[in-house]
C-alpha cells in the first residue's frame, strides 16, 4: 500500500489490526532503514523540549495497482 500525507508518501506492507479504533493507524518510526516513516511527518519541534513532532500526522492509504490485499 501507499501511505500518503501532505508532506510525502511511502510504500509499505499493511496489516489490519481490529484492536485499533476505526480511522487510526500505526507505523513504527524506529527503523528508518526499513520504512522512512518520518517522510510523512512535519519538521516542527516542541519549543520547550526540542522534541520532533514525528508521532502524529493525517494520512490516507492507497492500494497500489497490481498488488494483492489479504
Amino acid at each position: 500500500m501507499r501511505v500518503v500525507s501532505r508532506r510525502g508518501h511511502v510504500e509499505v506492507p499493511v496489516r489490519i489490526d481490529e484492536s485499533l479504533r476505526p480511522g487510526l493507524t500505526f507505523m513504527t518510526l524506529h527503523f528508518q532503514d526499513d520504512v522512512a516513516t518520518n517522510l510523512l511527518t512535519i519538521d516542527a519541534t516542541d519549543p520547550k523540549s526540542g522534541t520532533a513532532e514525528f508521532k502524529a500526522t493525517a494520512i490516507r492509504i492507497e492500494k497500489l495497482v497490481g498488488t494483492a490485499v489479504g
